[in-house]
């Protein structure tokens, strides 16, 4: 995703100014905005305080972070045979390496 021209901070600073009575033709001819702009980030950031938003910001790259280490967890797994396999009836097997194995004597 691109850097825009407005950072969380400004975009509730222009949403505020819009909630106070500032007609929206007016408030994007000021900032330089479209008024689907306006209005994408007002569904967006509704009633957010900027706190809010930075907030959401940690919580989405934190949430980004534990998915690449579930994916690598998985991938890793999956390579090292780990995984088990599910057979046409949907019944777990152990890997095909595991069965290769011979019973350990007693």
């Amino acid at each position: 995703m691109t850097k825009g021209k407005f950072n969380e901070s400004q975009i509730v600073a222009i949403l505020n100014e819009g909630e106070a009575g500032l007609a929206v033709a007016e408030l994007c001819r000021k900032h330089g905005i479209s008024a689907a702009t306006y209005y994408a980030w007002r569904s967006k950031y509704a009633g957010a305080s900027v706190s809010d938003v930075t907030s959401m910001r940690k919580l989405v790259a934190e949430n980004a972070r534990l998915m690449r280490m579930i994916t690598l967890r998985a991938r890793r797994m999956q390579r090292d045979g780990r995984v088990l396999q599910v057979d046409k009836a949907g019944a777990a097997t152990a890997p095909a390496c595991a069965r290769q194995l011979a019973p350990l004597p007693h």
